[in-house]
């Protein structure tokens, strides 16, 4: 597999026979950590007090679409616009910083945005990229993000803890890890009656020989395209695109471009050999439980108490919101014979849909004790299985029992993947973007368990 061609002159100026990738990295850690030296902390890392600690000007200004370096004989000047998100100012303030690494950079204006002048412009732009995500995370969770399996999950959590854009993340992790990966950056295009994504720029881990080349067209049938909003995420095993192998894609939607209605989308690419295919296991995607991805006959599983009829909060309140024939008819069934944990009832809603309410909730309100009923929901997931089985459907809910319900996901995960996932039912959860997933203390978790087998 061919290395980068570096033929843009900046780039070639910066690092002459090195490699401009490390080079771009050592010349960023250099200015890192002399403005930690002087007090510069995080996380999070803020580069407007790093700018300012670097002697630039920084004006505000609604006049440019996302942040500009005007060079100057004194101070350095960078304009950004306060209106975007706030991670993506962070990200193009470092962005415009990175710009002053390059040893011809007061030649002209330089303007972050997808539009490149010279056909070789996307190698400055890599690297300004590379030096933002090494300024927002100069020192990331290198145990985490080395030799653990990369999820886009993962690098959610660790965006919310770092407080910096996706991009950054997984700039930084494409750097660290020593898994075989490719990531890539892309934006929806349109050119007449075609709709496609382009590929903006593509990075390769050490050990990847996976290779996408900047402008690479992919169709919008692709997986990019279930990226619909912003923190959704999508996996799929597919040709990307014309000629290249099957490979295992997981995207995040994230902020458009200006003038755009169609997030970006970032995207993992991993590789799989016989001796790596990864066991069957639950498959966690951000988006909204009901709206299911994929096709075939699907089922929206959610968990009800044995003594509210309502349905006035939580997931079931949604279901009952986008269904109500769902809530009606279940409660036709609860008045006819009161429900009792370890009962469910099914509803189905479309000819490939069907919403499974399982009773393995004690009660409602506030409780010392979590409400969730384990032996009762391992019965419920048991009749599930089989119906699953019999119409050959996969499965689609969000953290069910984590919620109102005081259960720990933990154990819950287990019970379903033991249950479901083991025994070949395809499985769903989907978190909310934005929605934080907590973490239970094991003690806590232990007395919990005791007290839900009683």
């Amino acid at each position: 597999m061919k290395e980068i061609q570096w033929t843009n002159p900046s780039v070639k100026k910066l690092a002459g026979k090195e490699d401009p990738i490390q080079t771009i990295i050592e010349k960023t850690r250099s200015i890192v950590l002399e403005a930690m030296d002087n007090g510069w902390q995080g996380p999070p890392f803020d580069p407007l007090i790093l700018a300012k600690h670097l002697g630039f000007v920084i004006i505000p200004t609604g006049d440019i679409l996302d942040a500009r370096l005007i060079p100057s004989e004194e101070n350095d000047q960078i304009e950004y616009n306060p209106n975007r998100a706030r991670t993506r100012i962070k990200f193009s303030i470092a962005h415009e910083i990175a710009h002053t690494l390059f040893p011809d950079y007061k030649k002209g204006i330089h303007h972050r945005s997808r539009q490149h002048v010279g056909v070789d412009d996307w190698q400055l732009e890599l690297l300004c990229n590379i030096a933002a995500g090494e300024i927002l995370m100069p020192f990331g969770p290198e145990t985490d993000l080395q030799n653990n399996p990369i999820t886009m999950n993962m690098l959610v959590e660790i965006q919310k803890q770092y407080d910096v854009s996706m991009e950054s993340v997984l700039l930084r992790m494409v750097k660290i890890t020593n898994q075989p990966i490719t990531i890539f950056a892309a934006s929806r295009i349109k050119e007449e009656k075609e709709s496609e994504y382009r590929v903006d720029y593509a990075i390769r881990s050490s050990t990847s020989n996976m290779d996408i080349k900047p402008g690479t067209r992919i169709s919008s049938e692709k997986v990019l395209a279930e990226c619909t909003g912003i923190g959704f995420t999508a996996k799929r095993r597919e040709k990307l695109f014309d000629g290249c192998p099957e490979w295992d894609i997981e995207c995040v939607g994230i902020p458009p471009y200006p003038n755009s209605i169609y997030p970006r989308v970032l995207g993992i690419v991993k590789t799989r050999t016989k001796s790596t295919l990864e066991p069957l296991s639950i498959k966690y995607l951000r988006g909204d439980a009901t709206e299911p991805r994929g096709t075939g006959f699907k089922i929206i599983v959610h968990i009800a108490n044995d003594e509210s009829k309502k349905w006035g909060r939580g997931f079931g309140f949604a279901i009952s919101k986008k269904w109500p024939v769902v809530r009606t008819e279940f409660v036709k069934w609860a008045l006819s014979a009161k429900p009792k944990l370890g009962t469910s009832h099914k509803t189905q809603v479309s000819d490939n849909l069907l919403v499974f309410s399982m009773i393995a909730q004690h009660g409602y309100g506030k409780s010392s004790v979590p409400r969730i009923r384990y032996r009762h929901l391992r019965t419920c997931l048991e009749e599930l299985f089989f119906i699953a089985q019999n119409n050959s459907a996969s499965v689609h809910m969000p953290r069910i029992g984590t919620g109102f319900a005081g259960g720990d996901w933990n154990i819950i995960s287990e019970l379903i993947d033991q249950i479901l996932v083991k025994r070949g039912i395809q499985v769903t959860v989907y978190d909310l973007p934005g929605r934080e997933i907590h973490k239970v203390n094991q003690t806590i978790l232990d007395f919990v368990e005791k007290v839900a087998m009683k």
